[in-house]
């Protein structure tokens, strides 16, 4: 049998901590991989990359390169026993940029990531209150029986509205453009 790392581990040395089962591992990998991120936006990357035809090239570099190296990472942790600087400073000294940028990339995510939770729950917290902070009461437009509306969506009716009045003076300025380019050439 192997050697038990409690009992030959000497004073100096620290003991690390293993996982209880082999699901407690899976779900603390799972949990790791899966987050509210992936959740809320891989439906919206797939809709602007394209719909169902992203999911082509997006499962065919989940399985060349993002599950290898899902799983050297943890198959390195679970071997060596180590944090990410140690293991790849022992498998070769100039890996050690590796194992920092990871540290620094876990860092950053730690930093960021209960800022976008807190907002959420504050929003969240938010959209039980009446009238809803984000609609305006004195949004009303003439002829409108709508008594709120989102000033978003106001403005972008009017920038909308603007635009179509614009259209017919456009069209006149880009055909009087095109006879003037046609007199041109007919008299060349």
């Amino acid at each position: 049998m192997g050697k038990d790392p409690e009992k030959s581990a000497t004073p100096n040395e620290e003991t690390r901590a293993r996982w209880g089962s082999h699901l407690e591992f899976l779900l603390a990998g799972v949990g790791l991989a899966v987050g509210t991120g992936n959740v809320w936006r891989f439906p919206y990357l797939a809709q602007k990359n394209g719909g169902g035809a992203f999911l082509i090239p997006y499962c065919v570099m989940l399985a060349v390169e993002g599950v290898p190296l899902f799983f050297m990472e943890l198959a390195l942790g679970q071997r060596l026993q180590q944090g990410s600087i140690k293991i790849w400073s022992r498998m070769r000294p100039y890996l050690k940029g590796i194992g920092l940028a990871q540290v620094v990339v876990s860092f950053s995510m730690t930093v960021y990531y209960p800022i976008v939770m807190t907002w959420c729950m504050y929003y969240f917290y938010l959209s039980f209150s009446n009238p809803l902070p984000w609609w305006s009461q004195s949004a009303t437009r003439k002829g409108s029986t709508t008594s709120a509306a989102s000033p978003t969506l106001l403005s972008t009716i009017t920038t909308f509205r603007r635009c179509k009045s614009l259209v017919p003076s456009v069209r006149t300025a880009v055909s009087s453009t095109e006879s003037s380019f046609a007199g041109l050439s007919a008299g060349s």
